[in-house]
């Protein structure tokens, strides 16, 4: 099979897209042979921020020379993007042989999507011979498919309501799912100095000794975009801006120094510093063209709403279209509130994913919130519209979720094409 056809099988193997629990990923990986993924694990966790910190920690280490492992998810555009190998997406051929094993070590065992493709990056990186591998949380952390390996070292980037429906809304309870990523007697860095209350007795009860971010290291940022960071292994002035967009990306590339430093692996401040100001991540704040200005985030939250809320209060004012589309299960108000006064026109759309608001009850939420919309049969829809309503000094935002900006983007090459 080639590598869409067992994307199609995937998906039809688990009766729910989504179901926590490490039993049967940790039964299967026992009989792959569990085998070592790397010398160095760095596992990170959070509502907000992983990929970011994930791609700032894989950027300096590479830029340091070492062969590094990373696993995203969700893919923006193209499945490949999840798994990375020395900065390189990992091939179809390579993807469709480790899907062969876990298929012939799985018996007649059910994984969801997210288990079977988080065992063949696994394995990927077993064979690939690294330095160091850091792997995202896909969601929660202490019953994540990512849990089965042990982390030397660990991050938790922010503590939010997001996935309630698995994680429930108390703070407390979600960090203490957060921390599940924790191990006794290894170091975890606390990104986000207001989650550390959630976070420091879960981190306690595991062992671990916590790393908190406004207490045991300090950044500050300067007018230029520069900025210093102080902690007790070393102080750093000078630093690149972060090349991801939004003011809270300088707290992410706090985190990933840190973890770097704590890492026990050899890095120059000139590593840092390209690490830093090179990383890419598509889908965070990505501006794809000027006339009219054209940008993609992949805030699907309350809070990844206002970093981009944050973001477009630093730029100028522009006449402002947004393409939206969302999961039926996130808190719909609390992201539109944050956005509304920088949005003048919405386009409410529907991914093709079964987990989607309607076109039809977006444009009404949307109603009712004061926000005037147009609802649209489809993203790629909802795109043309945009484009085609806008004028050269315009601004569209195409948001809402990874499935929204992927259907977006598709719909642009086509345009493109």
């Amino acid at each position: 099979m080639q590598l869409d056809d067992w994307l199609e099988y995937i998906q039809r193997l688990h009766p729910s897209e989504i179901d926590l629990g490490l039993q049967r990923v940790r039964q299967v990986w026992a009989s792959l042979g569990a085998p070592k993924v790397a010398p160095l694990v760095v596992t990170v966790a959070g509502t907000n921020g992983k990929g970011s910190v994930v791609t700032y920690v894989e950027a300096i280490l590479r830029s340091a020379g070492y062969r590094t492992g990373a696993y995203t998810s969700p893919h923006v555009r193209h499945f490949a993007e999840r798994v990375k190998t020395t900065g390189d997406c990992v091939s179809d051929a390579s993807f469709c042989a480790a899907f062969e094993r876990v298929e012939s070590a799985r018996g007649d065992q059910s994984l969801s999507f997210f288990e079977y493709t988080t065992l063949a990056a696994l394995l990927l990186f077993a064979e690939a011979g690294l330095d160091c591998v850091i792997l995202e949380v896909g969601l929660g952390g202490r019953l994540d498919a990512v849990n089965i390996i042990d982390a030397d070292l660990a991050v938790i980037t922010s503590i939010g309501r997001d996935h309630e429906q698995w994680l429930g809304s108390d703070l407390r309870g979600i960090a203490k799912e957060k921390a599940g990523v924790v191990r006794s007697g290894r170091s975890v860095v606390i990104a986000d100095s207001a989650s550390a209350q959630f976070l420091v007795d879960p981190v306690a009860d595991k062992g671990a000794e916590p790393i908190i971010a406004g207490l045991d290291y300090q950044m500050a940022r300067q007018e230029d975009g520069t900025w210093s960071l102080t902690s007790k292994d070393q102080t750093y002035t000078g630093l690149p801006r972060p090349a991801l967009a939004g003011d809270v990306q300088y707290a992410n590339a706090a985190a990933a120094i840190v973890a770097v430093l704590r890492s026990g692996l050899l890095v120059d401040r000139e590593s840092i510093d390209e690490g830093i100001g090179t990383a890419h991540l598509p889908g965070r704040i990505q501006c794809l063209g000027t006339d009219p200005e054209l940008i993609v985030d992949v805030c699907h939250n309350a809070d990844s709403a206002a970093v981009l809320a944050r973001w477009l209060e630093s730029q100028p004012k522009r006449y402002t279209r947004a393409v939206f589309g969302v999961m039926k299960d996130k808190d719909l108000s609390a992201m539109v509130r944050v956005l509304a006064r920088h949005v003048e026109h919405w386009y409410a759309c529907s991914p093709k994913l079964s987990r989607s608001m309607s076109q039809q009850q977006l444009g009404l939420r949307l109603a009712d919130l004061g926000c005037t919309s147009t609802s649209c049969d489809s993203v790629a829809a909802a795109v043309n519209t945009a484009i085609s309503a806008s004028h050269i000094k315009d601004r569209i935002l195409i948001i809402g979720s990874f499935h929204t900006v992927d259907e977006a983007l598709l719909a642009l090459e086509q345009r493109d094409g």
